[in-house]
């Protein structure tokens, strides 16, 4: 049974329907029009403009009180100029601001369905835009293959409408999407006939920005001088372009390249800088993503509990504006903080959920990393057989992303392992492999560390000289980077080492 009041407003809904139904389009089309003028008068008026998706310098978006409406609003404006056959200003405008705000509070999912439904009624240059809008919002929500799709449809239609410049923006956003599912080869080429089209155009803000993406490429390959010249090179276009955000984000990505090769303090420097920046201007994604690299600075040199806040904060700032990529990335690396304090089955936990996020999104490159880190905390709670197994997956996905830094460091921790099962000469081999990788990549803290670990191996193997030389430079290395938390604990081990090799005292003078 429904009760009294249930059966009243079905009731009401149908008579409601039946008499919309009755209307001719025309009188429907003025009944439309009414209630868009009425929600208009009562929310403050008609929305100020939002930009044209093609203008060169757009003012910044400002709230109005229709945008809690915003959607229904076009809808109105729709069926109001449905007579005419196309899309009026007005419907235009309301799904440009009902997109925008849904950007603005993190609601990237419908964000893409907006921007969808705005290119279905938009026309020429604005069309293409928005597709290129619709698969930005999917490089957060991990939609990858639409997205693609999305990006292809506006390089197309500015291909042939001869908009070189829009054309060149969704190459750019096409190369970004790639890089973020992974997908070297495509975001080279993406970038690439970018970054051509944009400096041809001479725009160089968005050259810059096509440059720090291919900064990051080049980095992440471990080709970090070329890395270098190419973040300077980018700097150099969006400052004299004027673009602040832009140079935001790259200066963020020039503390991230010097945190990469060791430089610490002038990494952490650099995040400070840019955070500060980051919170001036409200860019809660980014002040996120430079609270997660500064949170792993910290921890790298010993802050644990510093690190420990800035990863929940980082936390916190990922799941409100929705970004998923840098969620998985933040419970990766405080699962790395957790297995670091010897809280393993805390980790594994947070490991597990890291690995789900990433799998979901089809972000192989992360998945690569979260697995080495997984393998290390399971062999350190003594499942070296289960660690074995998930180094192997972590190693295939490394190669497979080309990802040098990464396989260099799963190596050393694959070199461990062997080490202590007693293959001695595998491991020796498997540390050397490693350290070849971190000299190529210039991964200093990881070749001190694994300098240290193939020293005990010598040492294990009577080659007390060659033990002592390996020790003394990778000491030096974590000594010049500043990881005295994991210098420490080398120390540590190389102190038992030389015990159990019968040195006794005489460790004291190397160790």
């Amino acid at each position: 049974m429904i009760d009294a009041e249930a059966a009243y407003l079905f009731r009401h809904a149908l008579v409601r329907e039946a008499a919309y139904q009755l209307q001719l389009p025309g009188a429907r089309a003025r009944l439309h029009a009414m209630a868009l003028a009425a929600v208009e008068r009562l929310f403050g008026g008609r929305a100020p403009d939002a930009a044209l998706l093609t203008a060169r310098s757009a003012p910044a978006f400002r709230p109005h009180g229709t945008d809690a409406f915003a959607m229904e609003l076009a809808e109105h404006a729709r069926i109001g100029s449905a007579r005419s056959g196309s899309a009026s200003g007005t419907e235009l405008l309301y799904l440009r601001r009902a997109a925008r705000n849904a950007e603005r509070t993190y609601q990237h999912a419908a964000a893409e369905r907006l921007w969808v439904r705005y290119a279905a009624r938009a026309t020429g240059a604005e069309k293409g835009a928005a597709w290129r809008e619709a698969a930005e919002a999917t490089r957060l929500t991990g939609e990858f293959l639409r997205g693609e799709m999305h990006c292809r449809k506006a390089i197309a239609l500015h291909r042939r409408a001869g908009h070189r410049a829009l054309e060149g923006l969704a190459h750019a956003a096409f190369g970004a999407l790639a890089r973020s599912s992974g997908d070297r080869k495509q975001a080279w080429a993406g970038y690439r006939r970018a970054l051509g089209i944009l400096l041809k155009g001479r725009d160089l803000g968005a050259a810059g920005g096509v440059l720090g993406g291919i900064a990051t490429l080049q980095r992440e390959e471990g080709r970090v001088r070329e890395s270098a010249a190419t973040l300077k090179r980018a700097l150099d276009l969006v400052r004299a372009a004027g673009d602040r955000v832009a140079e935001r984000r790259l200066r963020g990505n020039q503390a991230n390249l010097e945190q990469f090769v060791g430089k610490m303090r002038e990494a952490e420097r650099g995040y400070r800088q840019a955070l500060a920046l980051a919170r001036a201007s409200g860019d809660r994604r980014l002040q996120g993503a430079l609270l997660l690299n500064l949170a792993a600075l910290l921890s790298d040199t010993g802050r644990l509990a510093a690190a420990g806040r800035h990863y929940e904060r980082a936390l916190a700032l990922s799941r409100e504006t929705g970004d998923r990529a840098a969620e998985g990335v933040t419970l990766m690396n405080l699962a790395n903080l957790h297995a670091q304090s010897g809280r393993h089955r805390s980790a594994q936990s947070c490991y597990s959920q890291a690995l789900a996020l990433q799998e979901e999104r089809g972000d192989r490159r992360n998945a690569g990393i979260t697995l080495s880190n997984l393998a290390l905390s399971l062999s350190e709670s003594g499942k070296l057989a289960e660690a074995e197994r998930r180094i192997a997956q972590a190693l295939a996905i490394h190669r497979e992303t080309s990802n040098p830094r990464s396989e260099g460091i799963a190596l050393g921790y694959l070199a461990g392992f062997q080490m202590h099962q007693g293959r001695r000469v595998e491991a020796e081999g498997t540390y050397r492999r490693a350290i070849a990788l971190h000299r190529k990549v210039g991964n200093r803290g990881f070749e001190g560390t694994h300098r240290c670990g193939l020293a005990r191996v010598l040492l294990s193997r009577g080659r007390v000289g060659a033990a002592r030389s390996e020790w003394r430079r990778g000491a030096a290395l974590l000594r010049e980077v500043g990881d005295t938390i994991d210098l420490a604990r080398q120390r540590r081990a190389m102190r038992r080492a030389c015990r159990e090799a019968g040195l006794g005292g005489r460790d004291r003078g190397w160790v």
